[in-house]
């Protein structure tokens, strides 16, 4: 098939190609953190594998272009052999946990080790694909830059193509194709994809030889003339460029939250200004006469932006408050338009001045014609090698070192010195130059000390910022290579609380519905087990489960906490909630992500507590399937149990039940635990394998252990009937209670998705909650061992009933008060005295020994 002017076309094509890697990149990414970890390294090492694929392919194959009859047909093949490398992928996941957990055992898990462990075998995984999309824009360049005087503007043409269409892979991907389809179908799609560009390009290119001649391939040498120096320069944007991606995605996160949908906007973003960026100056770059100088004020526009930026991140939920009244958010996609507006108009300047780059390096550098393909590979290879250094340096050392605001500073300053030894370069008189530069650096330091206060990025987050809900004060916070970790103040008109965060998300608190569960986090699966002697606690938090937990006679409690600073901040601010457990003998703290050191790790546990973040939030889902729940029962001693905190809020009722249909399909004996002596969104589920019977003499008698005893009364529990009184059902109910939802498995995390969409967060904590009361039962058919010293079992069972129905009335008015009706709420309370004056809960009507504050709208509220 012959086409005149296939350049449209094959535009078209290129389009698609972009979009298909997109999808990849996010597939293979989110395939690969499930083995190897959910923490910064994994992730940093995953893309660090993808990138150096990139730049491998553009490198190698830059140098194939310029020796092949037909790199078109050549490109068409490359998209062959991308989709089917990425079909081979499948089957390598699949099994790649039969070689990581040897290695895992054979290395002790250490960090280090297991840092390179995990970029080979990425690498391994990765590197022909990559490479094969690194090769793409090379061949194309060849084929389409005809002269020297336009290769710059078709190569940023291609180029902004090429980035076109991932902005559509990353919209799509994350909103579309990834909830609807799972993680394979996705795959599989992008690779039919792949085929169809083959097919295209084929059939254009039908009678073209490539005639590929492989001699002196590696002995010829890039043309390097007098410009050799721009491939540093080149080098140097890259690095900056990723550098700032990833401090805006650590500032916007406070404000725009940590769903996938809010990273998908922000990087959506980021990849339509380069795309942009590099539309504009293609189509300027025939008229300049300079592109030094060019390049020269791109570089101190970017850096002048950075003193916009930190001005604008301070209002910008202030921004994104005033454009959904404008906008009206009435849904989803509203809210997301909204996120879209204000995320732009913070980074579109500077992104736009990144991809005006490109065309402009290619403009100097490119000096022949006949090497177009290998010097475009080179350039491309050395800036995607920037890249790769600017991630790690902002990720791993500026940011930990001196934080995201000093750094934005850094990177900032970079530029101006780029740009400086570029007009240097440029030809103007070095005495002028010379004075200019100086005047913008100076200019640059006093414009950012009289303008900018210091760390504003992150003390005028809208999170940290005064509302009507009450007064916040930030009393400390740090920037791990992990998270923003905040301790907040809150006073709110019920009381004054104090909270840690990570990222802006709340983890722990010393408010009313938080304090309790965490410490019942801890008691109940301890009271619950026959005989528990090790524990691993996943998720510190403010250490109060693990201070329950050591209130028993265990010998060893492992901890799994992601984030150095939470444990910091919870022994400096949260002593009167975790009584500084941490100087406990008994515990061994892991700093890795929690579903890695259970995949990767030999030791067996008898209580395994799963504390969490939400499942909702980018990353968090993957510790609420059913694939994870397989993992923890593969730890479990013979007899053990499992914890699972849950919340309820901001979930949807068909992902809730989602999550406890994976879990019971694991733990057939599964309970259901709603902690009801306050309002909360939360309940805990507990797993077991061999039988949900309850030894009632069991867990009286470790009720009674002294440090059990004294820490159980600072929540007013004082009898194991209060503590059974917490039980909504189990078993057949659970069943009944899942109807037929489908599971939640890793290939698709269905919460991040469908439950990030969710606008009405507090209609989801009324319809889950009344579901969960709907379901309730007796605990007492399923208790074992109820006969006491000076006790009938008459009198047992009577009492049981007591706090049943008194808490009926608790439940039904918590129901009320969620619903606004306030006045009925207060009647049902008042009738728990009448019925069981033992157990005058909820805390908040009757009051407590620990005086916490009435019901605080952090339980109901998430970012």
């Amino acid at each position: 098939m012959r086409i005149k002017n296939v350049k449209p076309l094959i535009m078209i094509l290129f389009l698609l190609s972009g979009f298909v890697s997109l999808i990849f990149q996010v597939v293979w990414l989110k395939t690969l953190v499930l083995v190897f970890g959910n923490t910064v390294w994994a992730v940093s090492t995953l893309l660090t594998a993808f990138m150096a694929g990139l730049a491998l392919g553009s490198w190698l194959f830059g140098k194939i272009a310029d020796k092949v009859g037909s790199p078109l047909k050549l490109y068409g093949i490359i998209e062959g052999l991308i989709g089917f490398t990425a079909l081979i992928t499948l089957p390598l996941f699949d099994n790649l946990i039969y070689i990581y957990r040897p290695l895992y055992s054979l290395t002790g898990g250490d960090n280090v080790a297991m840092g390179v462990i995990k970029f080979l075998i990425a690498f391994l995984v990765l590197i022909i694909p990559t490479s094969l999309m690194g090769g793409t824009l090379p061949l194309l360049a060849k084929r389409f830059a005809n002269n020297l005087k336009t290769a710059g503007s078709t190569i940023g043409y291609l180029y902004t193509i090429n980035t076109l269409g991932a902005v559509l892979g990353t919209f799509i991907s994350g909103f579309f194709l990834i909830p609807a389809l799972g993680l394979k179908l996705t795959l599989l799609c992008a690779s039919g994809a792949n085929f169809i560009i083959l097919i295209v390009i084929l059939m254009i290119t039908m009678k073209d030889k490539i005639r590929l001649s492989l001699k002196n391939l590696f002995k010829s040498k890039t043309s390097l003339t007098k410009n050799k120096y721009i491939l540093w320069i080149f080098f140097l944007c890259g690095f900056a460029a990723l550098g700032y991606e990833v401090l805006w995605n650590r500032i916007l996160v406070l404000s725009i939250g940590s769903s996938v949908y809010a990273y998908t906007v922000m990087l959506a973003v980021y990849l339509l200004g380069i795309a942009i960026g590099a539309a504009m100056m293609s189509y300027f770059i025939p008229r300049l006469k300079k592109p030094e100088v060019a390049l020269t004020i791109i570089q101190f526009l970017i850096a002048a932006s950075v003193i916009f930026q930190i001005k604008r991140f301070g209002t910008l939920s202030t921004t994104i408050t005033n454009l959904g009244n404008v906008i009206g958010i009435t849904n989803h996609a509203s809210y997301i338009a909204s996120l879209f507006l204000a995320t732009t108009q913070i980074i579109l300047i500077p992104t736009l001045l990144f991809g005006a780059t490109f065309p402009l390096v290619v403009k100097i550098f490119v000096n022949d014609i006949k090497k177009i393909g290998s010097e475009t590979g080179v350039l491309y290879s050395f800036n995607t090698l920037g890249t790769i250094l600017g991630s790690f340096t902002a990720g791993f050392l500026l940011l930990p070192v001196i934080g995201v605001q000093k750094s934005l500073v850094c990177l900032a300053l970079l530029n101006l010195l780029i740009g400086s030894y570029v007009f240097i370069r440029s030809g103007v008189k070095k005495q002028l130059a010379i004075g200019i530069i100086i005047s913008i650096i100076s200019l640059f330091i006093v414009g950012y000390n009289s303008l900018c206060n210091k760390d504003e990025v992150i003390l005028k987050a809208g999170i940290f910022q005064n509302s009507q809900r009450g007064k916040v004060e930030i009393l400390s916070f740090s920037e791990d290579i992990y998270a923003t970790v905040t301790v907040e103040e809150r006073t709110e008109v019920s009381g004054t609380w104090r909270s840690l965060s990570m990222n802006g998300i709340n983890v722990a608190g010393t408010a009313c519905e938080l304090f309790t569960i965490q410490k019942m986090q801890g008691h109940l699966p301890l009271l619950l087990h026959k005989n528990p002697k090790s524990v691993l606690h996943i998720g510190f938090g403010s250490g109060g489960t693990a201070w329950a937990v050591s209130r028993y006679p265990v010998e060893k409690i492992v901890i799994a906490e992601i984030s150095r600073s939470i444990i910091e901040k919870s022994s400096k601010y949260f002593t009167s909630v975790n009584h500084n457990v941490l100087s406990d003998p008994r515990l061994d703290i892991r700093f890795t992500d929690g579903r890695n050191l259970i995949l990767g790790t030999r030791e067996k546990f008898d209580v395994i507590l799963s504390d969490s973040v939400h499942p909702r939030f980018s990353g968090n889902g993957s510790l609420y399937t059913y694939d994870y729940y397989k993992l923890l029962r593969e730890r479990l001693n013979p007899g053990g149990l499992i914890s699972q905190w849950l919340p309820f809020y901001s979930v949807t009722p068909e992902n809730f039940k989602m999550i406890v249909r994976a879990f019971h399909e694991v733990f057939p004996h599964t309970s259901i635990w709603y902690i009801n002596s306050t309002v909360n969104p939360y309940v805990i589920i507990i797993g077991k394998t061999d039988s949900n019977r309850i030894d009632f003499e069991k867990m009286a008698a470790r009720m009674r252990i002294k440090e059990v005893r004294e820490d159980l009364e600072e929540i007013d529990i004082d009898n194991p009937f209060k503590v059974l009184d917490y039980f909504l059902f189990t078993d057949e109910k659970v069943k009944a209670f899942t109807d037929d939802v489908p599971l939640h498995t890793d290939d698709n995390m269905a919460v991040e998705y469908l439950s990030g969409k969710e606008v009405n967060r507090r209609l989801t904590v009324i319809t889950n909650y009344y579901e969960l009361i709907k379901h309730r039962i007796s605990i007492e058919p399923y208790l074992i061992n109820i006969r006491d010293k000076g006790t009938s079992e008459g009198n047992i069972r009577d009492r049981i009933q007591l706090y049943e129905t008194g808490t009926g009335y608790n439940l039904n008015g918590q129901l009320m008060f969620l619903l606004g009706k306030r006045e009925k709420a207060f009647k049902e309370f008042e009738l728990i005295r009448f019925y069981n004056p033992e157990d005058l809960e909820p805390v908040e009507f009757f009051g407590a020994s620990f005086q916490r504050p009435f019901l605080t709208q952090a339980a109901l509220s998430v970012n």
